[in-house]
């Protein structure tokens, strides 16, 4: 009796600890998915989603913005080469001892070169350039000196600035350059000297681009000089006076 007394009291023992251990696991299910539902909450993922796809956003439009601001201004250096025609005059030059004198001209071949940098404004569609430019103004030209030959060679050294209208192909543009000019007179074959003077002038053209890098341009300047004066003929010096230099060119450039 004793025996089966203790097997009954171990049988009811074991059911005890076996139904205590299933409980103990059921009540702890909900215990780790509490926990993982507060350490991971929806709404906590949401909201960490939401701030990131914003600042995400945010970043991308200021991008595209800088993006588009830097493109909007575009530019590139070029240098261009040009031949055309030009015409000089100067009616206020002397000679001491004597009396006035003219400078007198036909139209002679003009040569220019000039190299600089062209800016536009992709929105506005408005152009602006520098640039050096280069040209010689050939011979023909001559003093008013009584049974002398003479002759002068001319050259101008100028620093321009433009500003334009891009429409299509086209870009017609007004500007201003400064600079100098050079001018060595002979007179009875004799070089009698070289001489500066400060120079500058008003420049109209239109410029067409044929593609991303050729362009062709038909530009206009109207040079004005300073007096050119330390000519020396022997005892006779010569002055000539502020010169006016009307010239057109027809130029083909590349841009780099």
């Amino acid at each position: 009796m004793k025996k089966n007394r203790k097997l009954w009291a171990l049988k009811i023992l074991r059911c005890a600890l076996l139904f205590f251990s299933i409980g103990f696991g059921f009540s702890a299910l909900p215990l780790k998915a509490e926990d993982n539902t507060s350490t991971l909450a929806e709404g906590d993922e949401i909201a960490v989603d939401k701030d990131h796809s914003s600042k995400y956003l945010e970043n991308k439009k200021a991008m595209e913005k800088a993006g588009a601001e830097s493109k909007r201004i575009v530019g590139a250096w070029y240098i261009a080469g040009g031949a055309g025609t030009g015409f000089v005059g100067a009616n206020d030059g002397f000679v001491n001892p004597g009396g006035p004198i003219t400078v007198n001209t036909n139209f002679s071949t003009v040569l220019g070169i000039l190299g600089g940098y062209h800016w536009l404004d992709t929105e506005t569609h408005l152009a602006w350039t520098v640039d050096a430019e280069a040209a010689y103004i050939g011979t023909g030209h001559y003093l008013s000196l009584p049974n002398m030959n003479t002759a002068l060679n001319i050259g101008a050294f100028m620093v321009n600035g433009t500003v334009g209208y891009h429409i299509g192909n086209f870009e017609p543009y007004i500007g201003f350059g400064v600079g100098a000019v050079v001018v060595n007179a002979e007179v009875a074959s004799a070089n009698i000297g070289t001489n500066w003077a400060f120079a500058f002038q008003p420049i109209a053209g239109v410029r067409y681009f044929i593609t991303a890098h050729w362009m062709a341009a038909a530009q206009f300047e109207w040079i004005w000089t300073d007096t050119l004066s330390g000519y020396n003929l022997g005892a006779t010096q010569v002055t000539i006076g502020h010169a006016m230099i009307p010239l057109g060119l027809l130029a083909i450039g590349y841009a780099f």
